[in-house]
């Protein structure tokens, strides 16, 4: 009789596998902080910044959003987290699997996933500023 082995709850129970497995990879390191942040706070990202090199990208309006460019043959980025009042609400990048994700929206043909509830006008006001920009870039 063959028995299935889940690594799951391996790679969540071990940070050390986790950043094993997720160097090199920012949606997975992304993946792995869902799980283990509580509050989805700007500082549990701090060593993931540094790790893929992101840099500030725009701050409006109470938002603050963080680019990473990964070696690729074009300009585009690989990830890019928002924030709003130090906290994280959105990731534009890879689609995520995680459960905390509550909504998605596709944008230029990359997944856009949202955390938290956000209030319609907030949602909005998000979009404007951050849809806009990101449609029209080349």
């Amino acid at each position: 009789m063959r028995h299935l082995i889940v690594l799951t709850a391996l790679f969540v129970a071990s940070p050390a596998w986790a950043d094993a497995i997720c160097k090199g990879n920012p949606k997975a390191q992304v993946e792995a902080l869902l799980g283990s942040s509580a509050s989805l706070a700007l500082d549990d990202f701090d060593k993931h910044f540094k790790a893929f090199n992101y840099e500030e990208f725009i701050s409006r309006d109470g938002f603050t959003s963080y680019v990473c460019f990964q070696d690729s043959p074009t300009p585009w980025p690989e990830a890019i987290l928002f924030f709003r009042e130090k906290k994280l609400i959105a990731f534009f990048g890879s689609k995520l699997t995680s459960k905390r994700v509550t909504d998605t929206a596709l944008l230029r043909g990359t997944t856009v996933s949202f955390f938290g509830k956000m209030s319609p006008e907030l949602r909005k006001k998000f979009e404007n500023i951050y849809f806009s920009y990101i449609e029209q870039a080349n």
